[in-house]
């Protein structure tokens, strides 16, 4: 079941967001409407959905006022596109009601008040005002519905930012900055002329939701001790305390033999009626060795135009410029009226080899977006609801400073908080047993950390040199050496192509690890105008060396800070990359080389 829906209105030629089935149901029987077919909504399930449609008809929405309460256009509900009248039922301050027709169908909405919803305790110094600060800037679609914060600080700001009937809102004259609102995320409800009326919503079940449609796209479980909140056990889990494995997108599963070969000829053919703007991605290159033929073709079969096309043979690109990350984007022209396309994608005669005939690999073919929500088949809506990946959200998360993570070898993924510990600026990723790789193909020596992190958040993603998968299985490395940790950023690195388990020699052996950490600027580690450059990175190294020692408790570590060439520049933001070890691990990689490292510097310097 496809989880999409989009409005297009032809009078105000705005997109309403998509509105999954759990806001709403379908009734292909009668489409007169009724309080049956009407869903009462539990927040957070898309209640930003209905905002940003009380956002675009403030007047549809208006008890008093006397213009027409419906609009045209079309709706996509499951992959069908339908022309489609909408309705404002209600404009009562307590509650909205939306009524889409559709052919035979009918879709209601009914969207209550949440000032009576009480969303637990969580409570955390500086919480609301990171979230604040940086979700418009990570999630920008987001940003235009996300409640905004009153507080001592951004009081002003709200009055400020909110433009709406012509002008800024109308406030009433109760006093809306008190003890009981401070610090607290706050979401307006449109009322007569203009004024607004506040109901308190606190932004951790908002986040969590999120949090739990970035693991359905992850294919994670979801455990941990956050979940005893009954209201995150609400947004997180099902009946059995494990979230939902149906993914939201298109994935195809090619599985992979035990004896470790497999020829894979695989055709995919999708079509679909679309109307407006898109984007049509896919990550191919993670999962397919360099000798793979591959084939990506958008087709509009309505005016029979080939819209897009990319093919590869070997490590020569046909067509298109070979691109420079690992996801191949379209964006296709505005279509007026709908089209049928045809969504194709190739591949012939690829053999991936697995030095493991014990194991049965699994690999995912995942089409993912730039902006990271789904519609079928991973035709996008351009800057509209992006759904966030897990690695995203996962580090927005631990940006939050009060949160522990902790991702095991079976793809299970811990979120637990204790607000007693002190907040850290450092991510501590465990591995219990097993490392959990991924494997890129059988001849690369490329292995990716499951971790990365927007640009925005201050993180990088990184990439972990390693030998061949056979010599990783064998354990053929010196017993002292550390990890290579090379901090190559791999910017657009997004889900995970294919996960394996690499198997110690000694199973019972502890394996853990830090992710790497990057500091934006030199002033995070206590620099200022009167210490020297030499002092400053003394001061650098001391910071790191207690910190591995004393919260890690492992060995020493090599490190080196790739703009140390560029200190006399200390206005500019300055990345200060750490490189962590694994220890307690027969199979250990190698040490990593001066001489490597300078030839690296050279290289990136300029990067940043």
């Amino acid at each position: 079941m496809k989880n999409s829906s989009i409005f297009f209105t032809e009078i105000s030629g705005k997109y309403v967001l998509p509105v999954p089935r759990t806001g709403f149901t379908i009734n292909d029987e009668n489409s007169e409407f009724s309080e049956d077919i009407l869903v009462e909504w539990t927040y957070p399930y898309n209640i930003y959905q209905t905002d940003l449609i009380k956002r675009i008809f403030p007047d549809y929405l208006n008890p008093n006022a006397k213009k027409r309460k419906e609009d045209k256009g079309y709706i996509n509900v499951d992959g069908v596109v339908s022309p489609c009248i909408i309705k404002f039922l209600g404009g009562q301050l307590k509650e909205l009601k939306v009524q889409f027709e559709f052919g035979v169908g009918v879709l209601g909405i009914m969207d209550k008040n949440l000032s009576e919803i009480d969303f637990g305790t969580l409570e955390t110094d500086g919480l609301y005002d990171h979230i604040d600060a940086n979700i418009g800037k990570i999630y920008p679609e987001i940003d235009i519905c996300f409640p905004r914060i009153i507080n001592s600080k951004y009081f002003e700001g709200f009055l400020n930012e909110n433009d709406l009937y012509g002008g800024r809102f109308i406030f009433n004259d109760s006093n809306i900055y008190d003890g009981e609102s401070a610090n607290r995320i706050l979401r307006n409800e449109f009322a007569e002329k203009g004024q607004v009326i506040f109901n308190q919503i606190k932004p951790i079940p908002y986040l969590l939701f999120i949090i739990k449609r970035a693991f359905l796209n992850e294919d994670l479980i979801v455990k941990g001790d956050i979940l005893e909140d009954e209201y995150v056990q609400q947004i997180c889990v099902d009946q059995n305390n494990i979230a939902d494995s149906k993914s939201n997108y298109d994935s195809k599963k090619m599985p992979l033999k035990n004896n470790g070969v497999d020829i894979i000829n695989y055709e995919k053919k999708e079509e679909f009626e679309i109307i407006g703007r898109y984007v049509l991605s896919a990550e191919i290159f993670n999962i397919v060795p360099d000798e793979a033929e591959v084939k990506i073709e958008l087709f509009d079969k309505t005016n029979n135009v080939l819209l897009f096309n990319f093919y590869r043979k070997g490590k020569e690109y046909v067509g298109e410029t070979a691109p420079e990350s690992t996801i191949v984007t379209y964006n296709t022209e505005t279509f007026e009226s709908p089209i049928i396309v045809e969504y194709k994608v190739w591949f012939n005669n690829v053999t991936y080899y697995i030095n493991d005939p014990g194991n049965t690999y699994d690999v995912y073919l995942n089409p993912v977006g730039k902006s990271f929500f789904q519609l079928p088949v991973n035709l996008e809506l351009n800057k509209y609801m992006p759904e966030a990946t897990f690695k995203e959200i996962f580090n927005m998360v631990l940006k939050l400073r009060n949160y522990v993570v902790t991702i095991t070898s079976k793809n299970e993924v811990f979120i637990n908080y204790n607000l007693n510990e002190p907040p850290t600026d450092y991510l501590n990723l465990e591995f219990s047993e097993q490392i959990n790789p991924e494997i890129l193909a059988n001849d690369r020596s490329d292995f990716v950390l499951t971790y990365s992190a927007p640009e925005e958040l201050g993180f990088s993603d990184y990439l972990v040199k390693n030998k061949t998968l056979e010599e990783v299985q064998k354990g053929d490395f010196p017993k002292a050496s550390l990890i290579e940790l090379n901090a190559y950023p791999l910017k657009n690195l997004t889900g995970i192509g294919y996960v394996g388990n690499l198997k110690l020699e000694e199973p019972e052996s502890e394996v853990k690890g830090i992710a790497l950490f990057r500091y934006s600027g030199l002033q995070d580690f206590g620099y200022n105008n009167g210490i020297s450059i030499e002092n400053m990175m003394q001061s650098v190294y001391d910071r790191i060396d207690n910190y591995i020692e004393n919260r890690l408790n492992c060995d020493l570590m090599k490190w080196s800070f790739l703009t140390k060439r560029r200190l006399s520049n200390l206005n500019s933001q300055m990345p200060i990359y750490a490189y962590g070890c694994f220890h307690k691990v027969k199979t250990i990689i190698k040490t990593f080389y001066e001489d490597n490292l300078t030839k690296y510097d050279i290289e990136t310097e300029n990067r940043y």
